[in-house]
Order: C-alpha cells, then structure tokens, then sequence
C-alpha cells in the first residue's frame, strides 16, 4: 500500500542500542504501508552510534539531552508531521503488516489510542524464558488474541492493562487535549517505568477509547541475563507504585490506594509465598523480592521524580 504523504509517524526513542535500533528499522522499511514519517529520538547521546544508524537508513534524526524516556517521547512528538503517532522500542521488530494494522484501528472515529501485541523475539537465555512464561504472555495473549477495547467507566488507575510502550498509537488530536508525557516517568528516571501507562490513564480520566488490538504485533527481545531481568522487575515494582501515588495525591483517586493496597495484600505476598515453596508455576524468590522492593521504593521515587520534573501536566475535562 502506497500513499504520497505520510499518515503515520513512528517514534523511536533509543539510547546507546545500535545494533538493536537498526533491526527496528530493517523491519519498518519493510513495512506494507509506506512512506512511513520515521523519527530517530537519540536519548541523552554519549557516542554517534545512533546518528550513524539513523543516517545509513535515511529516516530522521532527532537529540533530546535530557535524560528520560518521557523526554525523548515528548521530543518525538514536537518532531511528528503525521496526524497519527507510533511509539515502538529499539528492541522491538514490528510485523509487516503493523502500521497498516495500526492505520486501520485509528481510522475508527471513536478510536484515541491503542496498543498492540507484544509477542518474544528469542528465548535464548534463562532469563528470557522465565519472563516470556511468568511475565510476558500477556494473560494467555490476551485471551487468544481477543480485541479489548478501554473506556470509561473502566478505572484509569487499571490503565497499565491497555498495554505496553514498546507498541503503541495515537490519534495526534487526543494527545495534544490532554497534554505531553509526564517526564517524572519512566526509564532514564527516579520512577524507571510508568510513563505508557500514566498517559493511557489520562486519557481514559478524559473519557477518551483506547483499544489493545493484537494483530498490531511487534516482536520483543527479552532481557538476557537475571541480573537484567532482576533490574527490570525492580523497576516494573517501581513504575506502577509511583503511577498510583500519583493518582491519588493529583486526582484523588480511590481506586488507584485500593489497588495499591490490594495488590501487596493478595497478590504479591500470594507470590512470595510460592516463590519460598519454589512452585513451579511462579518466579523464583530472588526476582519475586526485587518486585516486592520496587513496590515499596515507588512512592519515595514518585515524590523525587516529581519535585525534578515539575508539576504534572495539567487536568483536562471529559472528551464527551
């Protein structure tokens, strides 16, 4: 499928991952649907690795200094000249057929946003194995691979159901009314995760249609090793305790202290305890107490983050 101009950016907010970032875009040249707007968001540069991939693939290339995947995020969208934005890793493979999936679930008029499958690129290591069978099956592939659609009433302090940063869309309208992404989150910060979730709950707080679409598929390298997989379930714990203490202190929000509370009380001590019996079915301790950890920091790291960043972006009223 071809069009003159391009409908579609994709944002690639990457740091110091060359090899990576140039598998991401041998896949999206690829893609059925072109020309693709292709932005190269270069976080916080300590080398020209990144430019020089960038360059020799000939998309275009942009240096946010400020460290923070919220930062490169926001500097990507300013970038955009597409009326709807993409947002994939550097570690991540999009299928060929992933922008024209995408397109065709944002053309539905009450369609904001959306995310899509997260499917392993390799299970090569332990570590990849114990995350794609504990972590990353995305509750069965989400039901087999069933469409989930996310509106009001459904709770925006749930918003981290609607997916992952590593694959998700936009209309560029709904972005701007609710405003950029809240640069107290996510990797390269005190909070280390939360910034695709704290903006899918804001658009939902604004009564705004999000979509979890699994045919948008990309493929995801795993962590390789358990000391990476151990950091990454640390800051995972993190992410989502500062994105609750965030909704509670800025919006009052009861359902994110309920969840809070419920997932210490039911789920994770629930976890710690098969971990301990070493059941087969959960994680072994050492990753299930890194998790336990991140939960505690998230609060104390939220109010760090916070008082770095600013104050968040502003509230919006009700989309309809």
């Amino acid at each position: 499928m071809k069009s003159q101009h391009p409908v579609l950016s994709v944002l690639i907010c990457t740091r110091e991952r060359p090899d990576d970032l140039e598998r991401c875009l041998t896949a999206l040249a690829r893609q059925t649907v072109q020309p693709l707007d292709i932005v190269v968001v270069d976080n916080a540069p300590r080398t020209d690795a990144t430019r020089r991939v960038a360059e020799a693939a000939g998309v275009r290339y942009v240096v946010e200094p400020r460290p923070g995947l919220n930062c490169a995020r926001n500097a990507g969208l300013r970038a955009a000249r597409a009326e709807l934005i993409a947002y994939t890793d550097d570690d991540a493979v999009p299928a060929p057929d992933w922008a024209a999936v995408l397109l065709e679930v944002l053309s539905e008029p009450d369609v904001a946003g959306m995310a899509g499958a997260m499917n392993p690129l390799e299970l090569d290591t332990e570590a990849q194995q114990l995350f794609e069978r504990y972590l990353g099956g995305e509750a069965g592939r989400r039901a087999r691979g069933q469409r989930k659609i996310y509106e009001p009433p459904f709770a925006p302090a749930g918003a981290g159901h609607v997916g992952a940063g590593a694959n998700m869309a936009f209309k560029l309208a709904p972005l701007q009314a609710v405003g950029p992404f809240d640069e107290a989150f996510d990797a390269g910060t005190l909070t280390r995760s939360g910034g695709d979730t704290e903006m899918f709950g804001r658009l939902l707080a604004a009564g705004y249609r999000l979509v979890y679409e699994p045919r948008a598929a990309v493929l995801h390298r795993h962590r390789r090793t358990r000391e990476e997989l151990r950091s990454q379930l640390f800051g995972y714990g993190v992410g989502v305790y500062a994105y609750w203490t965030h909704r509670v202190l800025h919006h009052r929000d009861a359902d994110a202290a309920r969840f809070a509370v419920g997932m210490l009380g039911k789920y994770i001590w629930r976890r710690l305890r098969r971990a301990i019996l070493r059941r087969p079915d959960e994680l072994p301790v050492d990753l299930v107490l890194a998790e336990i950890a991140g939960c505690f920091y998230g609060p104390i790291a939220y109010l760090r983050a916070r008082r770095r960043a600013g104050a968040p972006p502003a509230r919006v009223s009700a989309a309809r």
